[in-house]
């Protein structure tokens, strides 16, 4: 599939580069409050430059009470973008941490329906109004893949028979392996001043990426009895990797908990968990003074994601305690991850066939304080 449009709109004269390395320029050397940060970055490698990547990029402050999460699609090694710096941004001194992943945004599924379909129906629109359509060729064992997807912000996928029913029945799971833990193929770490001289190197006091680790302070909840509860099943089925293990609590959204009176996670969790700050209406979410990371089904969303999520389609929510690893450079803020009713416990609640996929940050964008 070739990758949906996306209209680059800055462009830059590139400098010389050396072999296997990731360069990246600024604009200037330091910004001040309203200011516009422009950046190129060039991966050139000893062997074949790929021609389709995708270039991470975590602003850390050097007090480390704030992190912004950005991606930028790199065609045949290239990415250009524009940053805005809002005039309530605190001054001082930021890191800016690059590092490039070996793909694009493409998204591996399979049919979990006992006779697969051999070929189904892909609908999606961007925030951008883009729409992408396509038929999809599915395996003998309910497989397929979407190859180098290119837009900005998310976009709501549906999938759908090919041939066409009275209504859907596809049970359809997905992943997105941009939004998982990777080895990155060259990292690069530039400090940025915005707002103070350049050379004010008193701000890297005490830096260290806002992370303190506190053992034993919330055990994992182990649900005990003689017959396997539908819980257990669930996660036995689904949860996998880093969010098996680590410092959590679980709400149960099949048996314990009724969580369809609440309007989004967030409002379930207000008041649930000690240390985690629930802003009014589910709208913002902080633990010790920093926001979590949010995933669906183990894909990377944000706030507003989470958000959308019905909460009767919740099977559970696993809580994990700050700090974070299973993300890139960490998550000061902890992690809330939302699993929503699949597999055998769909049958109980009906097919699973609509999901939010994260794209890439906009070419030009402007950080929120």
């Amino acid at each position: 599939m070739k990758p949906c449009s996306l209209i680059f709109l800055l462009l830059f004269s590139f400098f010389g580069h050396s072999q296997n390395t990731l360069s990246v320029r600024f604009s200037k050397p330091q910004y001040i409050l309203g200011d516009t940060l422009m950046f190129e970055a060039e991966y050139k490698s000893a062997a074949k430059t790929p021609k389709y990547s995708t270039l991470h990029l975590t602003i850390q402050s050097a007090a480390g009470n704030k992190q912004w999460r950005l991606r930028y699609p790199m065609i045949n090694g290239l990415t250009t973008a524009a940053i805005g710096i809002p005039d309530s941004l605190e001054k001082g001194v930021y890191f800016f941490n690059y590092s490039l992943q070996r793909e694009m945004v493409h998204i591996m599924g399979r049919l979990q329906n006992k006779r697969p379909e051999k070929e189904i129906t892909l609908m999606a629109k961007a925030q951008n109004k883009e729409v992408i359509a396509q038929n999809i060729v599915v395996d003998e064992d309910g497989y397929f893949q979407i190859p180098n997807l290119l837009f900005e912000g998310k976009a709501n996928f549906v999938f759908s028979p090919a041939k066409k029913y009275p209504v859907n029945f596809l049970e359809v799971e997905i992943e997105t392996p941009v939004d998982s833990l990777f080895s990155p193929m060259a990292e690069s770490i530039r400090k940025i001043a915005i707002g103070v001289p350049v050379d004010d190197t008193a701000l890297f006091k005490g830096f260290n990426n806002g992370f303190t680790v506190t053992e034993n302070e919330l055990q994992n909840v182990t649900v005990t009895a003689k017959k396997i509860s539908l819980i257990e099943q669930y996660q036995k089925a689904h949860v996998r990797g880093m969010f098996e293990g680590g410092n959590f609590i679980i709400f149960d959204g099949l048996e314990e908990y009724d969580m369809t009176s609440y309007q989004s996670p967030l409002n379930f969790l207000a008041g649930q968990v000690m240390g985690l700050f629930i802003g009014p209406n589910g709208e913002s979410a902080m633990w010790r003074g920093f926001e979590p990371v949010y995933f669906i089904d183990e894909v990377e969303t944000d706030i507003i994601g989470l958000q959308n999520v019905n909460t009767s389609d919740i099977a559970l929510i696993k809580v994990f305690r700050p700090p974070f690893y299973g993300v890139s450079m960490g998550s000061a803020g902890g992690a809330i991850a939302v699993y929503t009713k699949r597999g055998d416990i769909l049958s109980r609640y009906g097919p699973k066939y609509k999901f939010v996929v994260n794209g890439y940050t906009p070419q030009v964008y402007k950080l929120v304080n």
